[in-house]
């Protein structure tokens, strides 16, 4: 449905659009640039993680998967590894709420990712879509590691504020849509399952003597043994993700697979107290950290590895995961989320019968025990079911139909 004048969707979410930072919402953000129709012009109000060369306070064009995007950096990250003492989406809501005339929502369509941030625009009468990456009993329950769970009562309480003027809201997570549904009947129209995708431009298997070659690179890069196995964390190091959880699967694995070694890639608040239980152990030097790696590297890398490690307390649909099985790279996950509905056990890689170090180890061992490539033809299968422009269509086609209230207001 295209438009006869530019889809202008303004994102608003406290991320940098131009870093290398990992994690769902940064990949979703950037897949949606990347493969918008060509009437779309996005713009973005975020925070900066680089001050010097991307200013606050001004305008400015940078290029978000090799396209122009408009940019206003409102505030600025500062050290990823730690976690600061007001979190960020608060500092930049209240940014939002004093921001001058330069960000103007006039002709926008209004696209969030962060709850609160909306508190902002609750007078603005511009078309407005949400986006819900987990699903919301795990937020502020007791696995996870935002502060809402401190004070379940205001979240609801923000959403009961919040969600009534939204025209839209995707939820990742299908229990998520069951969940919003039930609690807002009077909504339940708005809210729609929306699949995470992989960019099959950047993650796809490579043939297997690339794959050969990338690994013999790899080991020599890092200091491995020549034919290591190669085990890959790729994710944010906070509560949520469990990277100490991932560490005591992969020390359980080398009982019974002696040459594995553990790839760690990502940063967050926890990378520190990680490291240290790493170097403190017997096997710190058959793990290596990483830090975060722009994507085409991740993909690189998953086409060295031979399996994926996902120790997550929760997820929404993981697109780490989606990205994996491009590669053909099989995955040993915990049960969380939508992960069920891509780790097929015994095909596609290991279901973790519960979430535990000694049942995650048992997937990595069971998956180890395979020749290289061995479930790489039903990986790439599951993938090829959530490339990107096909899953991403009743998104845009949802900012199509909104096109015509924008401008007004």
């Amino acid at each position: 449905m295209p438009s006869p004048r530019p889809v202008r969707p303004l994102i608003l979410v406290p991320i940098d659009p131009a870093s290398d930072q990992i994690g769902g919402i940064q990949s979703f953000i950037r897949g949606f640039v990347k493969w918008a129709p060509d009437d779309f012009d996005p713009e973005f109000v975020g925070v900066s993680a680089d001050p010097e060369r991307r200013p606050l306070g001004r305008w400015l064009t940078v290029a978000v998967e090799g396209r122009p995007v408009r940019y206003f950096a409102i505030g600025r990250i500062r050290d990823l590894d730690r976690r600061n003492r007001i979190p960020l989406a608060l500092t930049y809501t209240l940014a939002l709420l004093r921001r001058d005339a330069a960000i103007g929502t006039r002709g926008r369509i209004l696209q969030f990712h962060r709850a609160g941030v909306p508190l902002a625009f609750l007078r603005d009468r511009q078309p407005k879509i949400q986006v819900v990456h987990l699903n919301v009993g795990d937020i502020y329950g007791q696995r996870g590691e935002s502060r809402w769970r401190a004070v379940p009562g205001l979240y609801h309480r923000v959403e009961d504020l919040t969600l009534p003027r939204m025209d839209r809201v995707f939820v990742v997570n299908e229990a998520g849509v069951a969940f919003y549904r039930s609690r807002h009947p009077r909504l339940a129209d708005r809210f729609e399952f929306l699949p995470t995708w992989v960019d099959e431009t950047i993650f796809f298997r490579r043939p297997e003597d690339e794959r050969s070659s990338l690994r013999a690179e790899l080991a020599a890069a890092l200091g491995l043994p020549a034919g290591a196995r190669m085990v890959l964390f790729v994710g944010r190091l906070e509560q949520q993700k469990d990277p100490e959880l991932a560490v005591d699967a992969f020390a359980v694995t080398l009982g019974a697979v002696q040459n594995a070694c553990l790839l760690v890639v990502g940063a967050g608040t926890l990378r520190q107290e990680t490291e240290r239980k790493v170097a403190a152990s017997v096997h710190a030097d058959r793990i290596r950290f990483l830090g975060s790696r722009p994507r085409p590297e991740v993909a690189r890398l998953m086409n060295s590895a031979d399996a994926l490690l996902l120790s997550s307390r929760f997820e929404g649909m993981p697109i780490t995961v989606i990205e994996a099985l491009a590669c053909g790279l099989p995955v040993v996950a915990t049960n969380v989320g939508e992960v069920p509905r891509l780790v097929v056990d015994g095909v596609t890689g290991r279901l973790a019968a519960d979430r535990s170090a000694a049942a995650l180890a048992d997937g990595l061992a069971w998956v180890l025990a395979r020749p290289p490539g061995a479930l790489a033809e039903a990986c790439v299968a599951t993938a090829a079911r959530y490339h990107a422009a096909p899953t991403l269509a009743p998104f845009y086609e949802a900012h199509y139909r909104l096109a015509a209230r924008a401008g007004t207001g």
